[in-house]
């Protein structure tokens, strides 16, 4: 049991540091350089996308087994924190990160099993 939850455990630790880490990173360069609201905002959505489509990577080398099943939950479970956390400012949008990552899941274990 402890074996299987691992997996969910290190993406989501990847996930939030890669989160404080460029967060920090945009802090400080939002100090010495002033960008306008419309770059800040684009930047902070390529890089939340793209720490998705890495912890998407990350998940599926992780897990070998019943691997759309655990990325299913894994999907779940990333909405219902975004949608907890977000409550006051939900919008369609932050469902796009956990679709994007069971998206990605598919494709991975549908070109693994192509392979062989």
């Amino acid at each position: 049991m402890k074996k299987q939850f691992i997996p969910y455990i290190k993406v989501f630790l990847f996930i939030l540091i890669s989160y404080l880490l460029s967060s920090l990173i945009i802090a400080g360069a939002m100090s010495l350089i002033q960008f306008s609201y419309y770059s800040y905002h684009l930047l902070i959505c390529m890089i939340s996308y793209l720490i998705i489509i890495s912890a998407s990577f990350i998940f599926f080398k992780l897990n070998k087994e019943k691997a759309l099943i655990n990325a299913s939950i894994f999907a779940l479970i990333y909405a219902l924190l975004l949608s907890i956390l977000f409550i006051q400012h939900w919008h369609l949008s932050l469902l796009l990160k956990p679709l994007l990552f069971l998206f990605l899941n598919i494709i991975l274990i549908y070109a693994k099993k192509k392979q062989h």
